[in-house]
């Protein structure tokens, strides 16, 4: 009889830990996101997961914050951009399940020359 109930016990420990260790480890990713020169917070810069599915990413708030929840664990990478900057990517970022990870990231200003602009007056007489 004790060797049943002993039986009983571990099975409902086995089946419990199971369910514990079944569930799917994910962590939060928080940080600001800055111009590189005047270390201004840039509002609207977006983060996002690479190949992830279904896709993870973000927007920064007024002050360039921004945070990531429901990252898988594991090695992952991010591309971080902004209109009027360059891309910037993070590889091999390790996602851990016991802490947060908290990023700052600088991004530098892009810079493109343009062509000459003509501007001729059509007069109509």
């Amino acid at each position: 009889m004790k060797e049943r109930g002993l039986f009983t016990l571990l099975s409902i420990i086995f089946c419990l830990s199971n369910i514990v260790y079944s569930q799917d480890l994910t962590q939060t990713i928080k940080g600001k996101i800055i111009d590189s020169e005047s270390q201004i917070g840039l509002p609207g810069a977006t983060v996002v997961v690479v190949i992830s599915n279904p896709l993870i990413g973000t927007v920064s708030d007024m002050d360039g914050n921004f945070r990531l929840e429901n990252v898988p664990v594991g090695r992952i990478s991010l591309k971080i951009s902004y209109i009027g900057y360059e891309e910037q990517y993070i590889s091999e970022l390790l996602v851990n399940s016991g802490k947060e990870i908290s990023l700052n990231i600088s991004l530098k200003e892009s810079f493109s020359t343009l062509d000459e602009v003509v501007v001729t007056p059509e007069i109509r007489k």
